[in-house]
């Protein structure tokens, strides 16, 4: 019955656009805005957690390579065409790098793509729907896919995480002027909404220098060989009063923490989508140590958020 409701809600969702491109021209326009980041320097800012400004810069580097910098408050985050992500301390002048993830699966042949014209923000856009179709052979790949994810995901019911965190419509708002995504939106099986980022103040095409994208050789490399190590070092950036966090790790042995941080590994193919997993407790921690961590991060015990991260953490 759930599979006839989303049926249901993709005809629903799908009144009223406009039937003047073919789906492959609609792919192609989505595809070419996708990849706006790669052609292009611009900035832009838009709204994180907690009403703090995300500042959004990008810049394509004499080498080719496109770079997005990330900056909520202090906090500084750079990103790579090749996945990679730096988060950068400059009070411990270090430089923590993520630990891949798997990689989201390919599922194009599940979606359907519609469009309209509208204007935002006044703006003419095109509006292009992403909407997934339900098949046992989508099922089969999502549960593929759950499998290579964080230990959390991996413990999740199957029909939960296929339902949840996968993103079953995404909304996009494309500049029809200058193909730059000024809004996205993701919605999960139900058609509730997991997250969207919004973005103002872009200019496209500034005079950015190309130091803002560059490690200060000063730094200190930190590569973590797994989740969980990248955990204890992301913990031990963000709390100053802990300066040997594996040191003291058997205080918290029953603490755990799947981190994607909207100041970490966050990203935006050129208009990404807030998106995160959930940080989990299993006993109690400290109240002034979690405090601490909950207010840079603004996060919640047990709740979901979402940040913006498309090309390198993909929809998890």
């Amino acid at each position: 019955m759930r599979f006839l409701m989303i049926l249901l809600f993709v005809g629903i969702v799908s009144i009223g656009f406009g039937a003047d491109f073919s789906e492959a021209e609609i792919i192609n326009l989505l595809d070419s805005a996708k990849s706006f980041d790669k052609h292009h320097d611009y900035t832009a800012k838009s709204e994180a957690m907690g009403n703090n400004e995300l500042i959004i810069k990008n810049k394509i580097m004499p080498d080719g390579e496109s770079i997005l910098r990330l900056e909520i408050g202090s906090h500084i985050t750079l990103h790579y065409n090749n996945g990679d992500t730096l988060r950068l301390y400059d009070n411990k002048k270090t430089a923590l790098k993520n630990f891949t993830l798997s990689k989201y699966p390919d599922l194009r042949e599940f979606q359907t793509y519609s469009i309209a014209e509208v204007e935002y923000r006044n703006i003419p856009c095109y509006v292009v729907k992403e909407q997934l179709i339900y098949s046992d052979k989508l099922a089969t790949v999502i549960r593929k896919y759950q499998k290579t994810c964080s230990e959390t995901a991996r413990n999740m019911d199957a029909k939960d995480f296929m339902e949840k965190m996968i993103n079953w419509l995404k909304v996009y708002h494309i500049g029809k002027n200058d193909n730059f995504i000024y809004k996205e939106e993701n919605f999960n099986f139900h058609g509730g909404l997991k997250g969207e980022i919004a973005y103002y103040d872009v200019n496209l095409n500034p005079q950015l220098s190309p130091e803002e994208f560059i490690v200060p050789s000063e730094y200190k490399m930190l590569i973590p060989d797994s989740e969980a190590e990248e955990t204890k070092m992301e913990l031990a950036m963000l709390n100053p009063t802990i300066t040997d966090y594996q040191s003291k790790s058997n205080s918290y042995s029953n603490l755990k923490f799947i981190i994607i941080t909207a100041i970490g590994v966050v990203v935006i193919a050129i208009a990404g989508i807030l998106f995160s997993t959930t940080y989990t407790t299993e006993s109690a921690v400290k109240e002034s140590y979690f405090t601490e961590v909950q207010n840079i991060l603004q996060i919640n015990q047990g709740e979901t958020y979402i940040c913006p991260n498309i090309r390198f953490c993909e929809y998890f």
